[in-house]
């Protein structure tokens, strides 16, 4: 689908802009899945399933360390889910020392949130209801 890209100048333009304006060998940040693979990285972004999103969600993978990876590639974690609406409720919830608070093995599930357009949510208040 994306062929014509590997023979376009507009990525030669950008691989040359790479190496000769940051100094960066774009084999070393631009790769295939297979060539990230050998090189012990993670996908960039995957779209698990399961019972508590059944519609789906997005995880940033490159976040995972690959050292939590099985030998098939996949990220597997169980635990109780900790659900959250707002990044302020997580951050309250892994600073706090009550009962609320984060503990080990538990899995943050952040909804409604995440990257939206060029980054994240700049403010950490709740969204109006």
């Amino acid at each position: 689908m994306l062929d014509w890209w590997e023979q376009s100048e507009r990525r030669a333009a950008i691989r040359q802009g790479l190496r000769e304006r940051d100094g960066v060998d774009p084999g070393h940040v631009i790769m295939d899945p297979d060539s990230a693979r050998r090189a012990g990285l993670t996908s960039t972004v995957t779209f698990p399933v399961g019972n508590i999103a059944p519609g789906g969600s997005v995880i940033k993978s490159t976040a995972i360390d690959p050292s939590v990876v099985d030998a098939d590639g996949v990220y597997r974690k169980r635990g109780p889910a900790r659900v959250f609406r707002t990044e302020h409720s997580v951050i309250q919830a892994i600073k706090s020392n009550g009962p609320e608070r984060i503990k080990e093995g538990d899995v943050i599930v952040l909804i409604c949130r995440g990257p939206m357009g060029s980054g994240w949510r700049k403010s950490s208040r709740s969204p109006r209801r």
